[in-house]
């Protein structure tokens, strides 16, 4: 009986091999980042760029903050009754500020006096312990981003802010210690806020673009500063002092979704940006960083 050579072909359950396994990966990979493009396309016309899309939004954020900052200190001129005594407190008014000068004459100007009969020590104490609690948290402001994450945190603190933004009328109506109380906490939250931003945009700027990103999204506080006291006063001449926080606060509110939509930690995380991006980003972040007394030869 001649010999046959029987060939066994294997079975279904054979364990694939992990090369396979490999190019399957690396394919399916690329496919999925050719469709994050192709969604990103659509919705987004700054495709490869949406680094400037969260510049942009961090410089408004940087410039509403300070809005919410200062605005008060244009509407306390038309909350307080003019006529209460200063305990002899002068201040020359050619030292101040020519626009938070003007932006003071039109609130005195239009609301005659003020409803409250707060005396000099109390105004200043509403106006100061906003930065009493700053101080507290803004130098633990870059640990409370890390451990809460940074993009989380500019989200619930902003729009903390814009909630007792939005409360300061009937607060001030109660008591000037409450509002001073209120302020206070406003601080507290606005601690963190610049540290968080700060730590997202490190992580999703190029190296020759860090400085510029930075620059762009932080002026945005001497932006909103400019705003506040200019609008303010503008505002209270036609709606009444109320308005600032209000208008102000609601303003807060609105941009807070966008933030927390389009802004993720780390360009990894978020689920529209191209390939090309990823890449360059992730390039950057695999750089080795330098000594630090490196930077002195």
């Amino acid at each position: 009986m001649p010999f046959v050579h029987v060939h066994h072909c294997p079975s279904p359950s054979t364990t694939v091999s992990p090369a396979v396994i490999a190019i399957a990966g690396a394919t399916a990979a690329r496919a999925s980042n050719d469709d994050v493009d192709t969604e990103c396309s659509i919705w987004c016309s700054c495709c490869g760029y949406l680094r400037y899309l969260l510049v942009f939004l961090a410089l408004l954020g940087c410039g509403i903050e300070n809005m919410l900052r200062f605005n008060i200190s244009v509407a306390i001129v038309a909350m307080v009754n003019n006529s209460v005594a200063n305990d002899g407190i002068h201040v020359n008014s050619s030292y101040a500020c020519p626009a938070a000068r003007n932006a003071s004459r039109d609130a005195q100007g239009t609301t005659g006096a003020g409803e409250y009969n707060w005396t000099a020590q109390e105004q200043s104490l509403v106006l100061g312990t906003f930065f009493w609690g700053s101080a507290i948290t803004k130098t633990v402001g870059g640990r409370i981003a890390e451990l809460l994450g940074a993009t989380f945190t500019v989200a619930i603190t902003v729009g903390l802010c814009g909630a007792l933004t939005l409360l300061t009328p009937t607060v001030a109506d109660i008591h000037p210690l409450a509002l001073a109380a209120l302020r206070f906490v406003f601080g507290m939250l606005q601690g963190p806020i610049q540290p968080a931003i700060y730590s997202i945009l490190s992580r999703w700027a190029l190296p020759g673009e860090r400085a510029t990103m930075i620059s762009v999204a932080f002026s945005g506080s001497c932006l909103g500063s400019l705003v506040s006291l200019g609008l303010s006063g503008a505002v209270i001449k036609a709606y009444g002092w109320r308005w600032v926080f209000w208008g102000y606060g609601i303003l807060t509110m609105l941009w807070v979704p966008f933030w927390a939509i389009y802004v993720k930690d780390s360009p990894r995380q978020h689920p529209a940006i191209s390939s090309r991006e990823l890449r360059q980003l992730s390039k950057n972040r695999n750089q080795p960083r330098e000594r630090f007394l490196e930077c002195f030869f």
